[in-house]
């Protein structure tokens, strides 16, 4: 599960041994899929929020092995654990789980603790990080809500990755390698965007700028930090 506010800021948040677990879990719960979707459900959920939490570590575990070269190797492993919940609504109550063998699950657990995979990981922010984190992130919302000067659908897109992270922020779990995600491509618009910010506006935002970013990045300067973030950001805004 990842790691809740007051989680220790030097461990790391690894979607893979998660991803594991949950098709682990669904594979014990058995039953046909509608069933063990069911059985893994937290509080509120329904079979499709399941599902959607199960693909969404899937392509961050898939993200994990492409960034460090060992997709291919893996592929099949991943196909067949994927497709343990990844099964059309009208098929729910009549396909069952599939077995996945434990020795491709142990395969996969030892690949999430390789050298290559741990540099890709962010680390676990605690409570005084994520607070930091909030502030500035709430700062630059209020900003941004009467920057009327920038183009509406740059503004538009600002308030949505904010908002976004906000979310991920307040939730009861806290994904941190989705956080950091939105994060950087925040980090990287804010960049494009706070030169065409009024005068009045533009310093405080620009303040704001590094306290999203620091944190990720333990042993890096802010400036490198600066360009990573920059490398992951759609260039909405011209010269």
């Amino acid at each position: 599960m990842p790691q809740t506010r007051g989680g220790d800021p030097v461990k790391k948040y690894n979607p893979i041994h998660e991803f594991v677990g949950f098709v682990e879990r669904l594979c014990k719960a058995g039953g046909t899929v509608g069933q063990a979707l069911s059985v893994l459900a937290r509080d509120g959920e329904d079979k499709w929020e399941v599902q959607a939490r199960g693909m969404n570590l899937f392509l961050r575990t898939r993200e994990l092995l492409t960034m460090s070269g060992r997709l291919e190797a893996n592929a099949q492993v991943l196909d067949v654990m994927r497709n343990a919940f990844i099964t059309p609504d009208d098929c729910w109550d009549t396909n069952v789980v599939p077995e996945v063998d434990a020795f491709a699950l142990t395969a996969l657990r030892n690949v999430a603790d390789a050298e290559d995979i741990t540099p890709h990981l962010p680390p676990v922010l605690g409570t005084a990080e994520l607070d930091t984190l909030q502030e500035a992130l709430e700062e630059m919302r209020k900003m941004l809500g009467g920057a009327t000067e920038l183009p509406e659908n740059v503004r538009w897109y600002m308030l949505s990755l904010i908002n976004q992270c906000l979310d991920i922020i307040s939730g009861g779990s806290i994904d941190f390698v989705l956080l950091r995600s939105i994060t950087l491509e925040t980090y990287g618009m804010g960049i494009l965007t706070s030169a065409h910010l009024k005068r009045e506006r533009r310093g405080l935002f620009v303040q704001s700028l590094p306290r999203m970013v620091d944190k990720w990045f333990l042993g890096f300067t802010v400036p490198t930090a600066r360009g990573i973030a920059a490398q992951t950001t759609t260039d909405f805004i011209g010269d």
